[in-house]
């Protein structure tokens, strides 16, 4: 039996109508052969980790990438995030389009983006792992067999569209470069969905700053982030908070929207009783805890944009990416 498995709240949507449970088993066991024959990256128990921060029912934008990182010290099982000191390159183009789209945006120099898939960003590659060529390390030999793992990830997507569709929930699917839009292509493209925004570009590596015919749009000045977030927002869901954070400034960020509520609503008995529950799971200063807080958090405001009262008080702020540093002082100067 494989070490490797799939989340269950993703393998119980994926194995209901796109692919059997024992052809994964299959895949799986394959992959974990693998990781016994030779070096293969992320660790085995991150090869998932995209898929164990964002709940299947809790995703609100995918943005899809190729294969993982050629090496231990930046592989995370997170698409484009990173664990190392030193920020990729694909990474450092990232930062630059948030810079460009907004001028708030704060940069810690943190290359984890944990942050973005506790909100409900789904950071997936079509390539869940990586095996280096000994005569070529950034040579990716599991590209070769990549039908397998593009079996499961092709699965995952058009189990997320169609779950969209059904219960009209928006989604955003960003495609970064050549393979991650054939994929969008071959899952998105037969099937119409109201709720669901795709937008491509060529892959943000120092090469992928030239145009592609497959993706049509360079991802230098994409728009992408403001897009995703414009889209959430028209249909009453909250938008990503894009920040790049460490837990420190994941908690800062938190306390702020604490604030929020305690000034817009503070006066509400359930209200007191979140905002006190918040505060003591941020006082544990436990990174479960934490992301806890940040799923209550996004409930409560969902709640509130569904009321209408959220999206009137904040919409000029949204717009200008200034949700997640606001204090009461914020609104009564509006």
């Amino acid at each position: 039996m494989s070490d490797l498995s799939i989340p269950e709240s993703y393998l119980e949507q994926i194995t209901e109508n796109y692919i059997s449970e024992s052809k994964v088993n299959d895949i799986l066991q394959h992959y974990d052969d693998e990781y016994d024959e030779g070096v293969v990256f992320p660790a085995k128990n991150d090869v998932f980790k995209a898929l164990e921060l964002t709940k299947f029912e809790a995703v609100r934008v995918v943005i899809l990438g190729q294969d993982p990182y050629p090496n231990a010290e930046n592989a995370m099982g997170l698409a484009f995030s990173s664990r190392s000191k030193v920020r990729p390159p694909s990474l450092k183009n990232i930062i630059k389009e948030l810079k460009c789209e907004y001028n708030s945006f704060q940069d810690n120099g943190g290359n984890d983006l944990s942050y973005w898939a506790n909100q409900g960003v789904l950071l997936l590659n079509t390539i869940l792992t990586f095996k280096p060529s000994e005569s070529d390390p950034k040579k990716n030999l599991h590209k070769s067999d990549k039908k397998k793992w593009e079996d499961i990830t092709d699965a995952i997507i058009r189990a997320l569209d169609d779950y969209s569709k059904k219960e009209r929930k928006p989604i955003v699917f960003m495609l970064w470069g050549e393979d991650a839009c054939i994929t969008g292509c071959r899952t998105l493209l037969p099937k119409s969905n109201e709720y669901r925004l795709v937008l491509t570009a060529t892959h943000p590596s120092e090469q992928g700053k030239r145009e592609d015919s497959r993706c049509a749009k360079k991802f230098e000045d994409c728009g992408h982030f403001k897009k995703a977030n414009d889209f959430l927002v028209k249909y009453g869901v909250p938008p990503i908070d894009w920040s790049v954070i460490n837990l420190e400034e994941c908690k800062r960020l938190l306390q702020d929207k604490l604030l929020i509520l305690e000034h817009c609503w503070g006066s509400q008995e359930n209200v007191v009783k979140l905002i006190e529950e918040c505060k003591n799971l941020l006082d544990s200063n436990k990174p479960d805890n934490i992301k806890i807080c940040i799923d209550i958090l996004y409930r409560e405001f969902e709640n509130h944009f569904k009321d209408g009262e959220l999206l009137s008080k904040m919409s000029d702020l949204i717009k200008d990416y200034k949700i997640a540093r606001l204090t009461p002082k914020d609104f009564t100067s509006k």
